[in-house]
């Protein structure tokens, strides 16, 4: 059978082990991607202009005639469902091919994503097994009554099948097909290899939780320590990779395993590698073994530095404390680190941001400080309390449900104007102040000067991140241009 993925964005690890699945079981698998380059949900270049002389959707429905797919297949995240709708309609004005949605957005609201006109089935949660039952039974004209975790049409009217636990055991799965999106992402320069599946931590503003919630669809797993090195002396073998970027939401949790991993790391596969963490699970012993196999940066998801709104707001419950001995740690192995910070959190004030910068003066090895609107999702912890609270209009929140997002990507959902010029001006200094001195920086918050800081040019602070970017000697940076250029010139001259 003929499937064909419809992406929008970069590299998605998903959709690469459905196809390696779909590949595996004999079908030919293509993909057509719209890079998204300069569009809302891109947060370092953002022009509209730009964004639809680059849109390639004329070009995604030339390659569903040319491929002509049994199956068109969409995972698309909240922020992108209304791009991925928009698309389906058209492929289903000129094609017969049935037409999947999966993903995150479909797994959380199937019972809406089912009702549109363009969608014939949804796959809820994992997809690897339910992908090969929902082709078994097209090609055997069975119906789909019998397949879990599935949302379908059946004479123009919708049905939902039994919730099971479908996700499959990750050393059985096969290595991601990491050629779909080699030629419009840079996949092996910077390798992305998952670990795991699941959080365990249930964070109001992110869908983990809503995995966590329904723990029948996936809980927490792992992979073995043989199973990782394997893929990545496979990568390495047969790629050429030069770096390695370990995806998943928390790399170091269980240190047993992780000593494990690191030791065969180190003696295997011998490349620079970078993670994302948690204070909580930083200590000496990790983070030098971490150093000495290779990882050059760690990213930190801290959000607020007041406990308050952590704790209460975000559901997160580690201290200050102990994310600056997080930090502290880090300094002592020369392992450079990144910072998220959110911004428009509920119940924010000044003194909040104002208080990242006093909290990050101290360390030379920050290599930068991550800054990014809170972004509602629906059915989330966070979208409940801003709704209840007023922080979320009614509308808004019924915009989430359609995935209509775009409205806030870049300005949040701050309704006081004076605030949104506020948050504004932080967001310049967060992304400029690895290149200030700590001096300055006290006399910019002592005198507020940061409140002009929105009206520097946007090329100015792109130009700053970048130099920040050759300054620390960060691959990302040089990957980020060198993936922009390779996209705009595969675009122009095909």
């Amino acid at each position: 059978m003929k499937i064909l993925f419809v992406h929008y964005g970069r590299e998605h690890l998903g959709i690469e082990y459905l196809s390696a699945v779909l590949k595996k079981d004999g079908h030919d698998v293509e993909i057509v991607i719209d890079p998204a380059l300069f569009c809302v949900e891109d947060n370092v270049i953002h022009n509209q202009f730009l964004s639809k002389l680059f849109s390639q959707k004329k070009q995604i429905t030339n390659k569903v005639r040319t491929f002509n797919p049994d199956i068109v297949a969409f995972s698309p995240y909240t922020t992108t469902y209304k791009w991925s709708i928009s698309m389906a309609k058209s492929i289903k004005d000129i094609s017969s091919a049935k037409i999947i949605f999966g993903g995150v957005h479909s797994t959380v609201l199937p019972d809406m994503v089912i009702k549109e006109s363009c969608v014939d089935i949804v796959v809820v949660g994992d997809g690897e097994k339910i992908i090969l039952q929902v082709i078994d039974s097209i090609n055997s004209e069975t119906g789909f009554s019998q397949i879990p975790n599935l949302h379908y049409k059946e004479d123009n009217q919708c049905f939902a099948t039994e919730r099971v636990n479908a996700c499959s055991k990750l050393d059985e799965l096969p290595y991601p097909d990491k050629l779909l999106f080699s030629e419009t992402n840079s996949v092996f320069e910077d390798y992305f290899i998952m670990t795991t599946k699941g959080c365990p931590f249930s964070c109001s503003y992110c869908t983990e939780s809503f995995f966590n919630k329904h723990s029948d669809l996936r809980g927490h797993k792992r992979r073995s320590v043989e199973s990782v090195i394997l893929e990545l002396v496979h990568a390495k073998k047969h790629f050429n990779i030069d770096r390695v970027m370990f995806f998943d939401s928390i790399l170091f949790m269980d240190h047993e395993w992780m000593e494990s991993l690191l030791a065969e790391y180190k003696d295997r596969v011998q490349l620079p590698f970078r993670c994302t963490g948690h204070v909580s699970f930083v200590s000496d012993d990790m983070i030098r073994l971490m150093a000495e196999a290779g990882c050059y940066n760690i990213d930190f998801g801290v959000q607020s530095f007041n406990p308050h709104i952590r704790s209460k707001i975000l559901n997160r419950m580690e201290s200050n404390e102990t994310i600056e001995r997080a930090f502290s740690i880090c300094e002592n192995y020369k392992i450079s680190f990144d910072v998220d910070i959110m911004l428009g959190i509920p119940e924010e004030t000044k003194s909040d941001y104002e208080l990242v910068i006093h909290k990050l003066m101290p360390f030379k090895y920050l290599n930068r400080i991550k800054c990014f609107n809170l972004s509602y999702f629906p059915r989330l912890q966070i979208s409940e309390y801003s709704l209840e609270k007023g922080f979320l209009k009614q509308s808004d929140y019924e915009g989430l449900l359609s995935g209509d997002t775009t409205s806030w990507f870049h300005s949040s959902t701050i309704q006081d104007p004076e605030w949104i010029k506020l948050k504004e001006c932080f967001e310049v200094f967060f992304k400029i102040f690895p290149l200030i001195p700590n001096w300055l920086s006290r006399v910019i918050l002592k005198t507020h000067v940061y409140r002009s800081f929105r009206y520097i040019p946007s090329p100015v602070v792109i130009f700053a991140q970048l130099f920040i970017g050759i300054l620390r000697k960060d691959w990302r940076f040089y990957l980020y241009i060198m993936n922009y250029i390779k996209l705009i010139r595969k675009l122009i001259f095909g």
